[in-house]
C-alpha cells in the first residue's frame, strides 16, 4: 500500500472516496481541508476560511479610509482653529509690534498636514495627491482670511538718560 492509497483511504473517511487515478488535488480543496491532519500539512483553506478572509481584508481597508477621512477632519478642525486665533494675534501686533505676532504664511505652515509636508509635488498615489490638493487650498485659505500685520505702535519718545552724578 502506497502513500497514494493510504491519502484516498484518509480522504474517503472525510468525504466521497477518490475513484481510479484521480488525485487528492483534484477531488477539490474543500475535502482535502475537511481533513484537519491532510488540509494542515497541504496548506488547503475551506470556502469559509477564505470568506472569513476575505471580509477581514475588506474591513481593514474600511478602517484605513475611516482613519484617513478622520485625519482630514482633524486638518480642517486645527485650519478653523488658526482663523479663530486672527484676532488675538492681531492685537498682539498692535501692542507689541509685527515682529511679536504671526505672519499669515506662518499660520498657513502651522495648519499644514503633516503627511504630505515632505512629499514632492504631485508624486505618490492619487489619494496622497489629492491630500496634497487639498493641503495647498486649506494654506491658501488660511493665507487669504488671515488679516495682514499692520505697523504696530509708535515708538515710546524717551528722554535722553542722565549722566551718571557722583554725592
Amino acid at each position: 500500500m502506497g502513500l497514494l492509497d493510504s491519502i484516498r483511504k484518509i480522504a474517503s473517511v472525510g468525504a466521497a472516496p477518490l475513484t481510479g487515478g484521480a488525485s487528492l488535488l483534484a477531488a477539490g480543496e474543500d475535502t482535502v481541508a475537511r481533513i484537519p491532519l491532510l488540509g494542515g500539512m497541504l496548506g488547503a483553506e475551506t470556502s469559509s476560511q477564505k470568506a472569513l478572509v476575505k471580509k477581514q481584508e475588506q474591513l481593514a481597508e474600511e478602517a484605513k479610509k475611516r482613519a484617513q477621512q478622520n485625519a482630514q477632519a482633524r486638518m480642517q478642525a486645527l485650519g478653523q482653529s488658526m482663523l479663530a486665533f486672527n484676532p488675538q494675534n492681531q492685537m498682539m501686533a498692535q501692542m507689541f509690534g509685527p515682529q511679536a505676532a504671526f505672519s499669515p504664511q506662518q499660520f498657513a505652515q502651522m495648519g499644514a498636514d503633516p503627511s504630505v509636508a515632505g512629499m514632492p509635488w504631485g508624486s505618490g498615489t492619487d489619494e496622497q495627491r489629492r491630500a496634497q490638493a487639498a493641503d495647498a487650498e486649506r494654506r491658501k485659505k488660511i493665507e487669504q482670511q488671515m488679516t495682514p500685520l499692520g505697523p504696530g505702535p509708535a515708538p515710546l519718545n524717551l528722554p535722553r538718560p542722565q549722566a551718571g552724578r557722583r554725592y
